[in-house]
């Protein structure tokens, strides 16, 4: 019999849980000051706005059918045209940006750090030149964590950093609509394990790389912390 797909790709993301993460560990205790959440908030910017071209540059790739369709509403969505309509999510992302004290054309003017460079890159490859499964892997990795992910952050922000509810919109419409966006794209996988069960293996694959990539950003931010606050004067 062939074993759901779902429990394989749940096992791989559940080792490079976010939430577990010494940065959003710190995070969730308050230990993060202002600035090193806003740093954070400039930093992760051109990936966020970015987003809306990986789902656009899959979409064209695609032919019309289901798939195309659920990933052009997915785009919409990103861009603030769709069922969740209002503000593009990159501008979201940019007031929360400016709630943690940033300036935002500084934001959009700064050069993303080297880990965010190199996950834009996964995702722009995935997304131009990938296989089908490998697009729907990557996609599936990040937005299956960010209802959680998106939960946790608002919920310090207002306890920890007295944030109000124009800095925590991105992540309170992204604890809610992500559950959907993710379900979209695990029942995509799963009909692809269906149709080519030998596509799992590379399925697989994408998810780990995705979710390390993930991880990796994490990692960069917490190593800037951490040499921050060894150099800096006692």
């Amino acid at each position: 019999m062939h074993e759901p797909i779902k429990r394989d790709l749940d096992d791989v993301i559940t080792r490079y849980d976010l939430l577990k993460h010494p940065y959003y560990e710190a995070w969730s205790c308050g230990h993060l000051t202002g600035k090193e959440i806003a740093d954070y908030a400039e930093g992760y910017f051109h990936h966020v706005d970015a987003f809306p071209y990986y789902l656009e540059s899959f979409a064209q790739r695609l032919p019309e059918g289901k798939l195309r369709n659920m990933v052009e509403e997915h785009q919409a969505d990103e861009e603030g045209k769709g069922q969740f309509a209002g503000q593009p999510h990159g501008d979201m992302w940019l007031d929360f940006a400016c709630g943690m004290g940033k300036e935002r054309q500084s934001v959009v003017a700064e050069d993303e750090p080297a880990e965010v460079g190199r996950l834009m890159t996964m995702f722009r490859n995935v997304s131009e030149q990938g296989s089908v499964g490998q697009a729907l892997a990557a996609f599936y990795t990040y937005e299956s964590q960010t209802p959680r992910v998106a939960q946790d952050k608002a919920k310090w922000l207002r306890q920890w950093y007295q944030c109000d509810d124009g800095t925590c919109k991105y992540f309170d419409l992204h604890a809610n609509y992500d559950i959907e966006h993710a379900n979209d794209w695990l029942a995509s996988i799963e009909r692809l394990d269906e149709e080519q069960p030998e596509a799992r293996a590379e399925v697989l694959n994408q998810t780990e790389e995705t979710a390390k990539a993930l991880w990796a950003v994490l990692d960069g931010f917490q190593a800037r912390r951490v040499n921050s606050s060894v150099l800096s004067p006692v």
